[in-house]
């Protein structure tokens, strides 16, 4: 299993997303990649870099190693959101619990 990074994800997009606009393609690696540097100026970069090496380039054919890597993506990002929607909850908690604590202290109860 190959492993998942900016430039497989960017050359997977651009060789199988020819709808996707390069700033398109950054925002789908900051998905994954949040803390990228990656610009519109490096997806065209990619994409002259795989046209110079005679890769295919906006091509809508879908192959399984191509689905496996979107794959890839896709879980990365599911994890990635289940995590933060659990510190969001987490908080949400946390705030209800003060906010009844605060509540109880005002009328002299107890909470449980």
């Amino acid at each position: 299993m190959s492993k998942v990074t900016i430039a497989s994800i960017a050359m997977n997009l651009i060789a199988t997303r020819k709808d996707l606009t390069n700033q398109q393609i950054v925002d789908e690696v900051k998905k994954v990649f949040p803390n990228a540097n990656t610009t519109t100026n490096s997806i065209a970069w990619y994409k002259s870099d795989m046209k110079k090496h005679k890769y295919q380039v906006a091509t809508v054919e879908r192959t399984c190693k191509v689905i496996q890597e979107e794959l890839q993506v896709a879980t990365s990002l599911v994890e990635k959101l289940q995590q933060e929607l659990k510190e969001l909850q987490q908080d949400v908690e946390e705030e209800e619990l003060k906010q009844l604590e605060a509540l109880a202290k005002k009328y002299n109860k107890q909470v449980a």
